[in-house]
Parts: C-alpha cells; structure tokens; sequence
C-alpha cells in the first residue's frame, strides 16, 4: 500500500524530520513532506497540503 507521511514544519509537540525514522513501517511506495507553516493538527491547520497528501497516494 503506498503511503505519503507528513510532518509539520512549526509543530510544537514533535519537531519536523525527514521520516527516515518511520519509514521502516512501510513496505510499499512511501513519500514523506515537511508542510510549511503547519503545526500538529494538519487536517485542520492546512487542509489543502493534507488532501494533496492523500491525493498523492491515489495517483
């Protein structure tokens, strides 16, 4: 199953990484993003950026 993980760049709980860390949870295709100006409620905070996301997987 192919995957797209994201992290926010101003999240104050997790800082942003480059989802090396998680990608060992993942067999199939995966892409990780750091999303400009998002904290750690991206759905909420930038819903454009997390439906793109989710987008991205379908193609």
């Amino acid at each position: 199953m192919p995957a797209v993980t994201l992290d926010g760049a101003s999240d104050g709980s997790s800082p942003p990484t480059d989802g090396t860390a998680s990608a060992k949870f993942y067999t199939g295709r995966r892409v990780h993003h750091v999303v400009p100006r998002a904290g750690h409620n991206l759905p909420q905070e930038t819903p454009k950026a997390f439906v793109n996301a989710v987008l991205e997987v379908a193609r």
